[in-house]
């Protein structure tokens, strides 16, 4: 294991296959996490924190989800680029999403 609480459905490996996207902490304080990676030497890097949802597109590109509002499920966009770290906000209170 790379971290002690990993969620085993919140994990993604990267398209090039030496990185490993994951969110630790998940449902230990809330229903939220840190979105983290971790390469293939074991070197481990915080993307962001308060993340309930990721996912990674066939390119690659990771979309992740922050600031659920449970009331009425709305949430905030977030998108990374190229697994660079300069991730961007893209809009806030979305209703869902769908990735093909």
């Amino acid at each position: 294991l790379l971290k002690d609480e990993l969620s085993p459905e919140m994990f993604e490996v990267s398209k090039t296959g030496d990185t490993v996207f994951y969110t630790n902490g998940f449902n230990v304080t809330g229903d939220f996490g840190t979105l983290e990676r971790s390469d293939i030497d074991g070197n481990t890097e915080v993307i962001s924190d308060g993340v309930f949802a990721f996912d990674q597109t066939k390119s690659g590109d990771i979309f992740f989800f922050k600031n659920l509002n449970t009331e009425n499920g709305q949430f905030d966009l977030y998108f990374m680029q190229n697994e660079k770290n300069d991730f961007k906000h893209l809009d806030s209170k979305i209703d869902g999403m769908m990735l093909y």
